[in-house]
């Protein structure tokens, strides 16, 4: 399986400091073998909005060096992720490749237009988005 995390070390979440640390490091220990399994284990959706790039960035970084070729890399994502929803390449379908015009900003557009929208319950945390202060931020709400 892909997404090897045993590199890192669990020292990193340490606090040598406190009154037990072999203690304290024995517990992130267990919990960080319980998040890799669970790791391991889930079947990821990845959705995006013209994401190429960041998957690139997402295996170089955590699987492994890009695979040579477009197709490789593209065999390669989709063993780990074997679902990728890219929104822009679904709302720039059927258009000139070369110069799509769909921001994501513009796909929210027909949904602010209907009265009995779906109804969207975010966490107290993100209380900036759904239509108060704004609707994406890019970087922001993908790491919250």
């Amino acid at each position: 399986m892909h997404g090897n995390l045993d590199s890192i070390p669990t020292d990193w979440f340490c606090d040598f400091t406190s009154e037990n640390p072999e203690k304290q490091k024995k517990a992130i220990d267990a919990r960080f073998k319980a998040l890799k399994e669970k790791l391991q284990k889930k079947q990821h959706v990845i959705v995006g909005h013209n994401l190429f790039m960041d998957l690139g960035f997402l295996y170089a970084t955590f699987i492994g060096p890009l695979p040579p070729t477009l197709l490789g890399f593209q065999q390669a994502i989709n063993e780990v992720f074997p679902v990728v929803f890219d929104t822009k390449y679904v709302a720039s379908e059927g258009q000139d490749s070369m110069s799509p015009q769909t921001p994501l900003k513009d796909l929210l557009k027909p949904f602010k237009r209907t009265k009995d929208g779906p109804m969207v319950a975010l966490h107290e945390k993100h209380n900036k988005y759904g239509g108060r202060e704004m609707d994406h931020e890019a970087g922001f709400d993908s790491t919250q």
